[in-house]
């Protein structure tokens, strides 16, 4: 079994059901043993639709889109997917090659990407696009780099990774002896939730119990973790306004009775009046940047009136744009379990400057059913 084969067992081993790609360079070896697998290949018109394909795979099913492909493409039409990955927190896993051509590289030969004088430097470019990439040399640490890649997709934020194929491991002979071992793949690539501190916990809780004016923010982090139950739970039972980012956009239905809309410059008046009347804000898997905050307008949100809990799978992004007075450092749907699970004996589920506040605001964006002709994209709430 050479390197090429041992790939797609391992992509077999990771229950991978669908890649997406097109042919070229090195990574023709994988597609030729694809061929052979239960794994079905999207093969679009070029790279670029490709590493759509992929991200949006990943953005829905919350596992890597595995996109392949020759590396000079994948740096250039494929680079689309591969940055809405990394700004989204959509697990992708990127399979290609630098096209080598073996002892020619240092001579410029056609596409070559390895990064020497005539050519392009592909690794250079993945270090912009992606959380991490990986350059393996052999057979063992090309199929580490597979595993390796996997884990870290999905790991923490998650986001696109990359093995960039060597020109001659990927069509040498596998073999699996010797140090350091190689484990199961699917051994190798789990990953587990954080949650946050005891003390924290206790002091977010203190804070929302004690609000008179409760409100949560809340983002594409509460996607990424799929948490929109336990969001919606956090706001019945301490009784908060939930408004959302752009990215964050239906987390929680926006019918439902707590629901203000959508924040910011891409948002509405109503959303931005429940965030700037707030006593304490929740701010979930939301890292409050411009668009979020009105270009930062002194009048929104103000940590030295309010008080900010800021819940985020990583500590860089709490507190980083507005001071916060706690962070919740974890996974938003281990955070907001935790929350309710901790919330007093009393529900405040009939808050009643919540639901007035979320029913005004929803009037910001409720359009009304009238006898004209309406365009497709219009929807009418009856």
């Amino acid at each position: 079994m050479n390197t090429a084969e041992k790939l797609v067992t391992e992509l077999e081993r990771l229950n991978v059901s669908h890649v997406f790609g097109y042919p070229g360079g090195r990574t023709i070896e994988l597609f030729s043993h694809l061929a052979d697998s239960e794994i079905t290949v999207v093969r679009p018109r070029d790279e670029r639709e490709a590493s759509v394909m992929a991200e949006l795979y990943g953005r829905l099913r919350r596992e890597p889109g595995v996109l392949i492909g020759q590396g000079p493409w994948i740096g250039s039409l494929g680079a689309i997917g591969q940055m809405e990955a990394r700004l989204g927190s959509s697990p992708m896993v990127v399979l290609t090659e630098a096209s080598e051509r073996g002892e020619y590289s240092t001579l410029a030969p056609y596409q070559q990407a390895r990064g020497d004088y005539g050519g392009i430097a592909l690794p250079k470019i993945l270090d912009a696009i992606t959380k991490e990439h990986w350059f393996p040399r052999t057979p063992k640490e090309t199929v580490r780099s597979l595993q390796l890649a996997f884990k870290h997709a999905t790991a923490g934020r998650a986001g696109p990774t990359a093995v960039i194929l060597d020109g001659n491991a990927i069509g040498d002979e596998f073999a699996p002896e010797g140090p350091p071992p190689l484990w199961d793949a699917k051994r190798q690539v789990r990953n587990w939730n954080a949650r946050p501190t005891d003390d924290n916990v206790d002091r977010a809780v203190a804070a929302l119990t004690g609000a008179d004016r409760p409100v949560v923010v809340a983002g594409n982090g509460v996607h990424s973790a799929q948490a929109y139950d336990e969001l919606a739970a956090v706001a019945e039972r301490y009784g908060c306004v939930v408004t959302t980012s752009y990215l964050g956009k239906s987390t929680i239905p926006e019918t439902h009775d707590l629901a203000a809309g959508v924040i910011g410059s891409f948002g509405h008046e109503g959303a931005n009046r429940a965030v700037s009347e707030a006593d304490v804000l929740l701010v979930v898997g939301c890292r409050l940047n411009p668009m979020d905050t009105n270009w930062g307008a002194t009048s929104f949100i103000r940590p030295d009136d309010q008080t900010i809990v800021h819940a985020d799978v990583t500590t860089e992004n709490a507190g980083w744009v507005y001071p916060a007075d706690v962070g919740l450092i974890g996974d938003a749907a281990e955070t907001l379990t935790v929350l309710c699970r901790r919330a007093p004996t009393e529900a405040r589920a009939s808050h009643e400057w919540s639901r007035r506040r979320a029913a005004a605001a929803r009037e910001c964006y409720r359009t009304r059913p009238d006898r004209r002709r309406i365009a497709p994209f219009r929807h009418s709430e009856r």
